[in-house]
This record gives structure tokens, C-alpha cells and sequence, in this order.
């Protein structure tokens, strides 16, 4: 049974004030909770409705939680939809506790950098990609999104889960990169050389700014390496695109 002041504290989690206070965040969709379940992040308690029932994957999924001890609570279509940040709501949703993102590079060697990336589409992508072109860690700096936002969540695919993601204040992250001898691959919207010109560092960090604005001009005057991807017809790509290619390039 879940109660209206639950429900309620459930919907708060949709905002970032309060998924910061709690330290919790919501998950939702079978494959995604797939994923959840069998990561190492502490799942708080499960809810679902009887679609889950219908098919021998939702049983499964729901199983798996129970084996692990974890509370599997089981409300109507209806209160499942409003708890649901998507306009075709899941038959199940996770609570879990969120994880500690305290800057930690050790004997890494390659990083991608977002600075003041809002869009949380465009970096649950990049996340996705991170992981795919086994880079070691994702770092957000200045304004970017909450790392626990619902459509960062969602566009990762479960990659949130696994690959390295950390905050960093710039003057902290720059002052690691030193110590380390890491050069910067800076994205220029001001010119720059062809990605694919580079002699590419042992260790590197590829920093992708806001697509309005670019990275910052302190950091872009630090750069090792400007680059610009070549384009025809279009004056910029989006920045996940543009990541994506960079993140394959120099993975």
C-alpha cells in the first residue's frame, strides 16, 4: 500500500531540491532497472503495477529485486502514471540511494569534461558514450546539469550505473590535471584543427562546453590541442554528436 504522504515525498523526487536533500533518485522502465539491479547502487524499494505480471521478463525483474531483500510494493496503473516522469508510464519504478561523484582520477588516463552542459539529453549520452569508448571517467564542472536528473537517468541506458562520473570545481580539476601532466583536447566554435590532425596525448582530457557558448575562455586559452569538427551546410552539431565523434576518435 503506498500512502498519500509517500506518494507525495515520491513526487518530490522529481525535483532536484529534494533529490538533493534525500540523496535518492527514482528509476524507471524494466531494461533500466535491469541495469539498476545489477549494479552496486542500494535499491531503497521498487513499485509496480500488474503489467509487470504479464510477461516472464517483468516477473524475472521482479524476483530479482525480492532475492535482494529489496521491498517491492505493488500499486494501481493509475498512481504508478503519477508517479512517472514519461508521458507512457512503466509498470515499475525503483527508489535508490544516490552515490557519492567527489572527484577521484587515481592512475586514469583518459577524461571527458563537461563544462556548464545543461541539456541533461545531451549528457546522459555523452555518459552513454563515455562508457561504450571505455573512457575512464566523466567529469561535469561549472553550471552542467544535476547528475541525477530523470532524463539523465533515462538516456544513459543503465551506463550512470557503471561508468565513473564525478563534480569538480574548475580550479580543482585543472590543478589534478597538472599534477597529472594531462593535455586538454578543447572543442572551439572559433576555429580549431581537424579532429582527425591530432597526435593524440597517452593522457588526455576532451572538454565539451555548452553549445551556445563553447568551453570557457580560461580553459580554452590553457588547450593543448584546438579542435573543430569540419562541417558543410550546418554552422555546429549538436554536442553529444560532436562528442561522440571526438570521445571515438581519440578513445
Amino acid at each position: 500500500m503506498l500512502t498519500k504522504t509517500h506518494e507525495k515525498y515520491l513526487k518530490q523526487l522529481h525535483q532536484k531540491k529534494y533529490r538533493r536533500l534525500s540523496q535518492e533518485f527514482l528509476v524507471e522502465g524494466i531494461r533500466i532497472c535491469e541495469e539498476l539491479i545489477a549494479s552496486n547502487y542500494k535499491v531503497q524499494q521498487v513499485y509496480f503495477n500488474e503489467e509487470l505480471l504479464k510477461n516472464s521478463r517483468g516477473k524475472k525483474l521482479l524476483d530479482n529485486f525480492q532475492q535482494k531483500n529489496v521491498l517491492a510494493t505493488a500499486i494501481s496503473r493509475e498512481k504508478l502514471a503519477k508517479l512517472s516522469t514519461t508521458t507512457t508510464p512503466s509498470p515499475i519504478i525503483a527508489r535508490a540511494k544516490q552515490k557519492r561523484h567527489e572527484l577521484a582520477l587515481g592512475t586514469s588516463e583518459k577524461f571527458v569534461v563537461l563544462e556548464n552542459v545543461s541539456d541533461p539529453g545531451n549528457v546522459g549520452t555523452i555518459i552513454r558514450t563515455a562508457e561504450a569508448f571505455n573512457w575512464d571517467a566523466v567529469i561535469l564542472i561549472g553550471e552542467s546539469v544535476e547528475l541525477y536528473n530523470p532524463k539523465i537517468v533515462r538516456s544513459t541506458m543503465g551506463s550512470l550505473f557503471r561508468q565513473p562520473v564525478f563534480y569538480s570545481s574548475i580550479p580543482n580539476l585543472l590543478s589534478c590535471f597538472e599534477d597529472m601532466g594531462v593535455s586538454y583536447i578543447v572543442t572551439s566554435v572559433d576555429g580549431g584543427s581537424d579532429p582527425k590532425k591530432i597526435e593524440v596525448p597517452t593522457k588526455r582530457a576532451v572538454f565539451l562546453g555548452s553549445e551556445a557558448h563553447g568551453v570557457s575562455s580560461n580553459i580554452e586559452k590553457k588547450a593543448h590541442h584546438k579542435v573543430q569538427i569540419p562541417t558543410q551546410n550546418v554552422e555546429s552539431l549538436n554536442i553529444a554528436i560532436a562528442g561522440g565523434i571526438l570521445l571515438y576518435l581519440y578513445c
